[in-house]
Protein backbone atom coordinates (compact mmCIF):
# COMPACT_ATOMS: atom_id res chain seq x y z
CA UNK A 1 0.00 0.00 0.00
CA UNK A 2 2.60 2.40 0.92
CA UNK A 3 4.39 1.52 -2.32
CA UNK A 4 1.90 2.20 -4.25
CA UNK A 5 0.98 5.65 -2.75
CA UNK A 6 4.45 6.83 -3.23
CA UNK A 7 4.59 5.21 -6.76
CA UNK A 8 1.68 7.42 -7.33
CA UNK A 9 3.26 11.10 -5.85
CA UNK A 10 5.94 10.00 -7.53
CA UNK A 11 4.49 9.74 -10.96
CA UNK A 12 2.50 13.11 -10.53
CA UNK A 13 6.19 14.66 -9.61
CA UNK A 14 7.38 13.31 -12.93
CA UNK A 15 6.91 16.51 -15.00
CA UNK A 16 7.97 18.78 -12.15
CA UNK A 17 11.13 16.88 -11.76
CA UNK A 18 11.52 17.27 -15.95
CA UNK A 19 11.33 21.12 -15.01
CA UNK A 20 13.68 21.43 -11.74
CA UNK A 21 16.67 20.05 -14.04
CA UNK A 22 15.33 21.14 -17.78
CA UNK A 23 15.35 17.66 -19.51
CA UNK A 24 11.89 17.01 -20.76
CA UNK A 25 13.22 12.85 -20.86
CA UNK A 26 13.33 12.73 -17.38
CA UNK A 27 9.51 12.69 -16.54
CA UNK A 28 9.09 9.33 -18.88
CA UNK A 29 11.92 7.58 -16.65
CA UNK A 30 10.53 9.25 -13.60
CA UNK A 31 7.47 7.22 -14.10
CA UNK A 32 8.92 4.29 -14.90
CA UNK A 33 11.17 4.22 -11.70
CA UNK A 34 7.58 4.71 -10.26
CA UNK A 35 6.08 1.45 -11.41
CA UNK A 36 9.26 -0.10 -10.49
CA UNK A 37 8.81 1.00 -6.58
CA UNK A 38 5.46 -0.24 -6.53
CA UNK A 39 6.89 -3.63 -7.27
CA UNK A 40 9.69 -3.79 -4.75
CA UNK A 41 6.79 -3.05 -2.38
CA UNK A 42 5.46 -6.16 -3.39
CA UNK A 43 8.15 -8.02 -2.34
CA UNK A 44 8.66 -6.43 0.48
CA UNK A 45 6.56 -9.15 2.59
CA UNK A 46 8.12 -12.05 1.31
CA UNK A 47 11.65 -11.34 1.32
CA UNK A 48 11.62 -9.98 4.86
CA UNK A 49 10.40 -13.54 5.68
CA UNK A 50 13.17 -15.24 4.28
CA UNK A 51 15.18 -12.80 6.71
CA UNK A 52 13.27 -13.97 9.34
CA UNK A 53 13.80 -17.49 8.71
CA UNK A 54 17.32 -16.88 7.91
CA UNK A 55 17.40 -18.52 4.44
CA UNK A 56 20.70 -15.92 3.43
CA UNK A 57 21.38 -19.15 0.76
CA UNK A 58 18.13 -18.13 -0.94
CA UNK A 59 18.43 -14.70 -0.36
CA UNK A 60 21.99 -14.34 -2.07
CA UNK A 61 20.57 -16.99 -5.04
CA UNK A 62 17.75 -13.93 -5.49
CA UNK A 63 20.22 -10.77 -5.41
CA UNK A 64 22.93 -12.79 -7.57
CA UNK A 65 20.51 -13.95 -10.32
CA UNK A 66 18.68 -11.03 -10.68
CA UNK A 67 21.60 -8.63 -10.59
CA UNK A 68 23.23 -10.69 -13.04
CA UNK A 69 19.98 -11.06 -15.35
CA UNK A 70 19.65 -7.61 -15.53
CA UNK A 71 22.84 -6.30 -16.03
CA UNK A 72 22.86 -8.53 -18.73
CA UNK A 73 19.48 -7.45 -20.23
CA UNK A 74 20.20 -3.86 -19.55
CA UNK A 75 23.36 -4.11 -22.07
CA UNK A 76 21.57 -5.88 -24.66
CA UNK A 77 18.76 -3.21 -24.66
CA UNK A 78 21.27 -0.68 -24.57
CA UNK A 79 23.04 -2.31 -27.78
CA UNK A 80 20.08 -2.46 -29.61
CA UNK A 81 18.00 0.06 -28.74
CA UNK A 82 20.80 3.28 -28.13
CA UNK A 83 18.42 4.70 -26.26
CA UNK A 84 18.17 6.41 -22.39
CA UNK A 85 15.63 3.63 -21.64
CA UNK A 86 17.88 1.35 -21.46
CA UNK A 87 18.83 3.12 -18.13
CA UNK A 88 15.46 1.12 -16.38
CA UNK A 89 15.90 -2.15 -17.38
CA UNK A 90 18.23 -3.52 -14.64
CA UNK A 91 16.19 -2.38 -11.94
CA UNK A 92 13.01 -3.34 -13.46
CA UNK A 93 14.49 -6.87 -14.14
CA UNK A 94 15.70 -7.36 -10.15
CA UNK A 95 12.58 -5.97 -9.26
CA UNK A 96 10.62 -8.63 -11.22
CA UNK A 97 12.90 -11.57 -10.07
CA UNK A 98 12.67 -10.43 -6.87
CA UNK A 99 8.89 -10.51 -6.35
CA UNK A 100 8.95 -14.05 -8.51
CA UNK A 101 11.51 -16.32 -6.67
CA UNK A 102 10.31 -14.62 -3.07
CA UNK A 103 6.82 -15.65 -3.89
CA UNK A 104 7.40 -18.97 -5.42
CA UNK A 105 10.53 -19.57 -2.19
CA UNK A 106 7.87 -18.58 0.93
CA UNK A 107 5.09 -19.89 -0.28
CA UNK A 108 3.01 -16.97 1.12
CA UNK A 109 -0.21 -15.15 -0.32
CA UNK A 110 -1.62 -12.36 1.31
CA UNK A 111 -5.10 -13.34 2.59
CA UNK A 112 -8.10 -11.07 4.24
CA UNK A 113 -6.90 -8.51 6.74
CA UNK A 114 -7.62 -10.08 10.39
CA UNK A 115 -6.86 -7.47 13.65
CA UNK A 116 -4.83 -8.71 15.99
CA UNK A 117 -4.02 -7.89 19.56
CA UNK A 118 -0.27 -6.52 19.00
CA UNK A 119 -1.18 -5.33 15.80
CA UNK A 120 -0.75 -1.30 16.61
CA UNK A 121 2.83 -2.29 18.28
CA UNK A 122 3.84 -3.89 14.62
CA UNK A 123 2.45 -1.04 12.64
CA UNK A 124 4.60 1.31 15.06
CA UNK A 125 7.46 -0.97 14.97
CA UNK A 126 7.54 -0.94 11.24
CA UNK A 127 6.51 3.33 11.18
CA UNK A 128 9.45 4.04 13.00
CA UNK A 129 11.63 2.10 10.42
CA UNK A 130 9.86 3.56 7.27
CA UNK A 131 10.70 7.42 9.10
CA UNK A 132 14.50 6.40 9.02
CA UNK A 133 14.25 4.84 5.77
CA UNK A 134 12.50 8.27 4.20
CA UNK A 135 15.04 10.62 6.14
CA UNK A 136 17.47 8.16 4.84
CA UNK A 137 16.51 8.24 1.10
CA UNK A 138 16.03 11.93 1.24
CA UNK A 139 20.12 12.67 2.67
CA UNK A 140 21.14 9.78 -0.27
CA UNK A 141 19.83 11.77 -3.57
CA UNK A 142 19.59 15.45 -1.83
CA UNK A 143 23.42 16.32 -2.51
CA UNK A 144 23.23 14.79 -6.56
CA UNK A 145 19.87 17.07 -6.85
CA UNK A 146 21.84 20.33 -5.49
CA UNK A 147 24.94 19.33 -7.08
CA UNK A 148 22.93 18.46 -10.79
CA UNK A 149 20.76 21.61 -10.42
CA UNK A 150 23.49 23.84 -9.77
CA UNK A 151 26.46 22.74 -11.68
CA UNK A 152 25.45 20.47 -14.45
CA UNK A 153 25.58 17.14 -15.59
CA UNK A 154 29.14 17.18 -15.65
CA UNK A 155 30.27 18.05 -12.42
CA UNK A 156 27.64 15.74 -10.98
CA UNK A 157 28.86 13.11 -13.16
CA UNK A 158 32.56 13.37 -11.00
CA UNK A 159 31.00 13.50 -7.72
CA UNK A 160 28.71 10.50 -8.44
CA UNK A 161 32.09 8.40 -9.38
CA UNK A 162 34.01 9.40 -6.86
CA UNK A 163 30.64 8.26 -4.50
CA UNK A 164 30.42 5.12 -6.11
CA UNK A 165 34.05 4.27 -6.55
CA UNK A 166 34.22 4.68 -2.19
CA UNK A 167 31.00 4.36 -0.75
CA UNK A 168 28.99 2.11 -2.77
CA UNK A 169 31.42 -1.04 -2.00
CA UNK A 170 30.61 -0.35 0.89
CA UNK A 171 27.49 -0.34 1.25
CA UNK A 172 27.17 -3.57 -0.81
CA UNK A 173 29.32 -5.17 2.36
CA UNK A 174 26.79 -3.63 4.97
CA UNK A 175 23.75 -4.83 3.17
CA UNK A 176 24.00 -8.80 3.58
CA UNK A 177 25.24 -7.83 7.22
CA UNK A 178 22.24 -6.28 7.94
CA UNK A 179 20.12 -9.44 7.04
CA UNK A 180 22.33 -11.93 9.60
CA UNK A 181 22.74 -9.80 12.32
CA UNK A 182 19.45 -7.95 12.36
CA UNK A 183 17.75 -11.35 13.04
CA UNK A 184 20.85 -12.87 15.05
CA UNK A 185 20.82 -10.20 17.54
CA UNK A 186 16.67 -10.13 17.64
CA UNK A 187 17.27 -13.76 18.88
CA UNK A 188 19.84 -12.85 21.55
CA UNK A 189 18.27 -9.50 22.43
CA UNK A 190 17.36 -11.49 25.71
CA UNK A 191 20.67 -11.83 26.39
CA UNK A 192 22.65 -9.16 27.11
CA UNK A 193 26.29 -10.72 27.48
CA UNK A 194 25.25 -12.60 24.25
CA UNK A 195 24.54 -9.95 22.29
CA UNK A 196 26.98 -7.24 23.50
CA UNK A 197 29.61 -10.17 22.51
CA UNK A 198 28.31 -10.74 18.78
CA UNK A 199 28.13 -7.09 18.20
CA UNK A 200 31.18 -6.07 18.56
CA UNK A 201 33.05 -8.87 17.56
CA UNK A 202 31.43 -8.49 14.19
CA UNK A 203 32.48 -4.31 14.02
CA UNK A 204 35.58 -5.56 15.10
CA UNK A 205 35.65 -7.94 12.19
CA UNK A 206 34.85 -5.25 9.80
CA UNK A 207 36.89 -2.84 11.07
CA UNK A 208 39.48 -5.14 10.14
CA UNK A 209 38.28 -5.53 6.40
CA UNK A 210 37.26 -2.60 5.94
CA UNK A 211 39.57 0.01 7.30
CA UNK A 212 42.96 -0.51 5.60
CA UNK A 213 41.05 -0.88 2.12
CA UNK A 214 39.63 2.75 2.91
CA UNK A 215 42.63 4.30 4.23
CA UNK A 216 44.57 2.88 0.90
CA UNK A 217 42.33 4.45 -1.44
CA UNK A 218 42.44 8.00 0.68
CA UNK A 219 46.34 7.80 0.27
CA UNK A 220 46.27 7.18 -3.56
CA UNK A 221 43.49 8.41 -5.25
CA UNK A 222 46.05 10.59 -7.34
CA UNK A 223 46.56 6.94 -8.68
CA UNK A 224 43.47 5.01 -8.06
CA UNK A 225 41.21 7.79 -9.39
CA UNK A 226 42.85 7.71 -13.47
CA UNK A 227 43.80 4.11 -13.29
CA UNK A 228 40.12 3.24 -12.32
CA UNK A 229 37.96 5.81 -13.99
CA UNK A 230 40.61 7.34 -16.59
CA UNK A 231 41.99 10.45 -17.11
CA UNK A 232 39.27 12.31 -17.76
CA UNK A 233 38.13 11.94 -14.08
CA UNK A 234 41.19 13.36 -12.50
CA UNK A 235 39.17 16.19 -11.45
CA UNK A 236 37.65 13.91 -8.72
CA UNK A 237 40.48 13.33 -7.09
CA UNK A 238 39.79 15.91 -4.33
CA UNK A 239 36.00 14.64 -3.85
CA UNK A 240 37.31 11.12 -3.73
CA UNK A 241 39.30 12.32 -0.73
CA UNK A 242 36.63 14.23 1.27
CA UNK A 243 34.58 11.24 0.87
CA UNK A 244 37.03 9.01 2.06
CA UNK A 245 37.32 10.74 5.25
CA UNK A 246 33.13 10.01 5.95
CA UNK A 247 33.74 6.45 4.56
CA UNK A 248 36.59 5.36 7.36
CA UNK A 249 33.55 6.05 10.16
CA UNK A 250 30.31 4.83 7.74
CA UNK A 251 30.87 1.00 8.04
CA UNK A 252 30.61 1.19 12.23
CA UNK A 253 28.45 3.70 12.25
CA UNK A 254 25.72 1.93 9.87
CA UNK A 255 25.91 -0.70 12.27
CA UNK A 256 23.82 1.23 15.24
CA UNK A 257 20.67 0.27 12.88
CA UNK A 258 21.04 -3.00 14.37
CA UNK A 259 21.14 -1.78 18.06
CA UNK A 260 17.90 0.39 17.37
CA UNK A 261 15.89 -2.10 15.46
CA UNK A 262 16.32 -5.33 17.29
CA UNK A 263 16.14 -3.43 20.96
CA UNK A 264 12.88 -1.97 19.63
CA UNK A 265 13.82 1.51 19.69
CA UNK A 266 12.62 2.68 16.66
CA UNK A 267 11.56 6.16 17.68
CA UNK A 268 14.83 6.80 18.45
CA UNK A 269 15.72 5.64 15.00
CA UNK A 270 13.24 7.78 13.35
CA UNK A 271 14.57 10.64 15.55
CA UNK A 272 18.19 10.08 14.44
CA UNK A 273 16.84 9.92 10.60
CA UNK A 274 15.25 13.36 10.89
CA UNK A 275 18.43 14.63 12.95
CA UNK A 276 21.11 13.31 9.97
CA UNK A 277 18.75 14.27 7.37
CA UNK A 278 18.59 18.22 8.65
CA UNK A 279 22.08 18.51 9.68
CA UNK A 280 23.49 17.33 5.83
CA UNK A 281 20.96 19.97 4.09
CA UNK A 282 22.17 22.44 6.17
CA UNK A 283 25.78 20.89 5.16
CA UNK A 284 24.81 20.32 1.36
CA UNK A 285 23.29 23.81 1.02
CA UNK A 286 26.10 25.65 2.35
CA UNK A 287 29.11 23.25 0.30
CA UNK A 288 27.04 23.87 -2.84
CA UNK A 289 28.55 27.29 -3.42
CA UNK A 290 31.97 25.70 -3.91
CA UNK A 291 30.40 22.62 -6.05
CA UNK A 292 30.73 19.53 -6.14
CA UNK A 293 34.07 19.77 -3.66
CA UNK A 294 32.13 21.93 -1.34
CA UNK A 295 29.40 19.65 -0.66
CA UNK A 296 32.09 16.40 -0.31
CA UNK A 297 33.18 18.23 2.27
CA UNK A 298 30.65 20.09 3.83
CA UNK A 299 29.20 16.35 4.34
CA UNK A 300 32.68 14.80 5.40
CA UNK A 301 33.10 17.29 8.34
CA UNK A 302 29.52 17.30 9.74
CA UNK A 303 29.60 13.64 9.87
CA UNK A 304 32.52 14.06 12.79
CA UNK A 305 30.38 17.03 14.31
CA UNK A 306 27.96 17.23 14.66
CA UNK A 307 26.39 13.99 13.68
CA UNK A 308 28.57 11.54 14.79
CA UNK A 309 28.87 12.25 18.49
CA UNK A 310 24.92 12.28 18.48
CA UNK A 311 24.65 9.13 16.61
CA UNK A 312 26.65 7.00 19.34
CA UNK A 313 25.20 8.71 21.80
CA UNK A 314 21.34 8.00 20.92
CA UNK A 315 22.55 4.29 19.80
CA UNK A 316 24.74 3.14 23.20
CA UNK A 317 22.40 5.01 25.48
CA UNK A 318 20.21 2.17 26.44
CA UNK A 319 20.56 -1.51 25.66
CA UNK A 320 23.28 -3.76 26.54
CA UNK A 321 25.55 -2.08 24.24
CA UNK A 322 27.51 1.29 25.91
CA UNK A 323 29.47 3.77 24.49
CA UNK A 324 32.79 2.25 26.35
CA UNK A 325 32.24 -0.56 24.73
CA UNK A 326 32.12 0.53 21.00
CA UNK A 327 35.34 2.94 21.63
CA UNK A 328 37.51 -0.71 23.30
CA UNK A 329 37.10 -2.19 19.71
CA UNK A 330 37.52 0.67 18.07
CA UNK A 331 40.27 2.77 18.95
CA UNK A 332 43.01 0.42 18.06
CA UNK A 333 41.76 1.27 14.63
CA UNK A 334 41.63 4.61 14.96
CA UNK A 335 45.25 4.84 16.66
CA UNK A 336 46.37 2.52 13.27
CA UNK A 337 44.89 5.19 10.76
CA UNK A 338 46.79 7.97 12.24
CA UNK A 339 49.78 6.19 12.60
CA UNK A 340 49.51 4.23 8.73
CA UNK A 341 48.55 8.03 7.29
CA UNK A 342 51.66 9.55 8.90
CA UNK A 343 54.11 7.10 7.69
CA UNK A 344 52.76 6.60 4.49
CA UNK A 345 53.09 10.49 3.73
CA UNK A 346 56.26 10.53 4.89
CA UNK A 347 57.20 7.53 2.51
CA UNK A 348 55.56 9.00 -0.08
CA UNK A 349 58.34 11.95 0.00
CA UNK A 350 60.76 9.73 -1.23
CA UNK A 351 59.20 7.17 -3.01
CA UNK A 352 58.23 8.29 -7.07
CA UNK A 353 56.93 5.57 -8.88
CA UNK A 354 53.21 5.39 -9.01
CA UNK A 355 52.77 1.29 -8.73
CA UNK A 356 55.46 1.19 -5.74
CA UNK A 357 53.50 4.00 -4.09
CA UNK A 358 50.91 1.41 -3.90
CA UNK A 359 52.96 -1.51 -3.23
CA UNK A 360 54.51 0.31 -0.40
CA UNK A 361 51.73 2.16 1.06
CA UNK A 362 49.42 -1.54 1.27
CA UNK A 363 52.08 -3.04 3.53
CA UNK A 364 52.52 -0.07 5.34
CA UNK A 365 48.72 0.12 6.09
CA UNK A 366 48.20 -3.66 6.89
CA UNK A 367 51.24 -4.28 9.35
CA UNK A 368 51.11 -1.01 10.98
CA UNK A 369 47.17 -2.17 11.58
CA UNK A 370 48.13 -5.95 12.72
CA UNK A 371 51.28 -4.56 15.18
CA UNK A 372 48.60 -1.55 16.64
CA UNK A 373 45.97 -4.73 17.31
CA UNK A 374 48.46 -7.07 18.88
CA UNK A 375 49.17 -4.32 21.31
CA UNK A 376 45.52 -4.69 22.84
CA UNK A 377 43.35 -7.29 24.32
CA UNK A 378 40.65 -6.55 21.91
CA UNK A 379 43.05 -6.34 19.25
CA UNK A 380 44.52 -9.88 19.86
CA UNK A 381 41.41 -11.17 19.96
CA UNK A 382 39.85 -9.71 16.78
CA UNK A 383 43.11 -11.20 14.82
CA UNK A 384 42.21 -14.58 16.42
CA UNK A 385 38.82 -14.76 15.18
CA UNK A 386 39.89 -13.46 11.81
CA UNK A 387 42.08 -16.57 11.88
CA UNK A 388 39.85 -18.94 12.89
CA UNK A 389 37.24 -17.44 10.00
CA UNK A 390 40.12 -18.17 7.41
CA UNK A 391 40.98 -21.19 8.40
CA UNK A 392 37.29 -22.14 8.19
CA UNK A 393 37.07 -20.62 4.83
CA UNK A 394 39.94 -22.72 3.28
CA UNK A 395 38.49 -25.69 4.99
CA UNK A 396 35.07 -24.98 2.85
CA UNK A 397 36.92 -24.25 -0.07
CA UNK A 398 39.42 -27.40 -0.08
CA UNK A 399 36.04 -29.53 0.80
CA UNK A 400 37.02 -30.74 4.40
CA UNK A 401 35.01 -30.55 7.80
CA UNK A 402 34.44 -27.09 9.21
CA UNK A 403 34.14 -26.35 13.08
CA UNK A 404 31.85 -23.58 11.51
CA UNK A 405 29.84 -26.34 9.49
CA UNK A 406 26.60 -26.71 11.81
Amino acid sequence: MVSAVLGFVLTLCSPLIATFYSEPRLAGLTAAFAGILFVNGLSSQHVALLTRQMRFGALSVIDSLGAALGLALAILMALVLRSYWALIVAPLVIAVTTLALSLWLTRWWPTRFVRSTNVGELVGFGAGVTGFNLFNFVVRNLDNILIGRFWGSAILGLYDRAYRLLLFPLQQINAPLNRIMIPILSRLHGEPDRYRHAYLRTIGQVMFVTQPTILLMIMTANIIIPLALGKNFAAATTIFMWLGLTALQQPISSTTGWLFITQGRVRTYSLWGAINAVTCAIAFGVGVKWGAVGVAAAYAITDYIPRLPILWWLATREGPVRARDVGYVVMPFVVSDILSAATVYVSFLVIGNPLLKLIVASLLIMGIQILVLLTTRSGRAILTEIMMLARSLARRLSGGSSAYAN
